[in-house]
């Protein structure tokens, strides 16, 4: 699987650097309601170019390596990943585990307990973590965080968790429960931020994880370039509905602000 991830990168890099602007008619017509907005005649094939170079630096970025976490969650593979975020993708393995009621793969042991007790009503548990075990199940986060504070909790888990890490597990956990995008998503309703996590979110739950990331890609650059350019009218270009949101915020000044 890393070798299929690294070829798929590798040949995305080089159609990238031989690209013959060839426009599908989709394409065509995006372009054209856009040079509709924009009032003047569009160079598409410039146009073109100057996303294809902001794909190549969103590709050598931080910005590609949150996309690959949830590329390892969904393959179950975290060698695909830098060193520095194989912690992060492992903790989101579990919680993967979690929601599929796969116990046996979770080293840890109190969180293979907690997989128990979520499958069995909480029964097995008593105390705070009984409670938890409740209002996980009723996705009350208010709940979670009101225990999540007891420094006694705090101490006992070994650290703090604040209102959007307990979101992200959720995702996961409910997401891998139903094995459903839109379960995913929908623990995120009603929040404005956390667009990395949403588009995670398809990701994982992608028959075609390679080339949603790309269409990802492609959007994020779009947005870059709509910034540097200064033409919100490009973000019209923008396919993922999160962050074409974002793209039009006037508020919203560059990628680091919303991913």
């Amino acid at each position: 699987m890393r070798k299929r991830l690294i070829s798929f990168i590798i040949v995305s890099l080089f159609l990238n650097c031989t690209f013959h602007f060839t426009f599908s008619q989709q394409k065509k017509d995006s372009f054209f309601l856009l040079e509709q907005n924009f009032g003047e005649k569009i160079d598409f094939e410039s146009l073109e170019r100057e996303i294809e170079k902001e794909k190549i630096y969103i590709k050598n970025s931080r910005y590609i390596d949150e996309l690959l976490i949830f590329f390892a969650v969904a393959e179950e593979n975290v060698n695909i990943l830098k060193e520095e975020d194989k912690e992060r993708a492992l903790s989101k393995l579990d919680t993967r585990y979690m929601g599929e009621g796969r116990c046996d793969k979770i080293k840890d042991e109190s969180k293979k307990l907690f997989c128990i007790a979520l499958s069995s009503d909480c029964e097995v548990l008593s105390g705070w973590k009984k409670n938890f075990c409740k209002a996980w199940l009723n996705k009350d986060v208010n709940s979670l965080l009101r225990i999540l504070s007891d420094s006694k909790v705090r101490k006992e888990i070994g650290g703090e968790m604040d209102k959007g890490d307990v979101l992200r597990d959720l995702a996961v956990y409910y997401g891998f429960k139903y094995y459903s995008p839109i379960a995913c998503k929908a623990i995120f309703d009603g929040e404005e931020d956390y667009v990395c996590e949403k588009v995670g979110c398809q990701v994982m739950f992608s028959s075609e994880p390679e080339e949603t990331i790309e269409k990802i890609i492609r959007d994020l650059a779009i947005f870059n370039l709509s910034r540097k350019k200064n033409k919100r009218e490009l973000c019209r270009l923008i396919k993922n509905v999160e962050i074409r949101e974002k793209c039009f915020d006037p508020s919203i000044k560059k990628l680091e602000d919303f991913w």
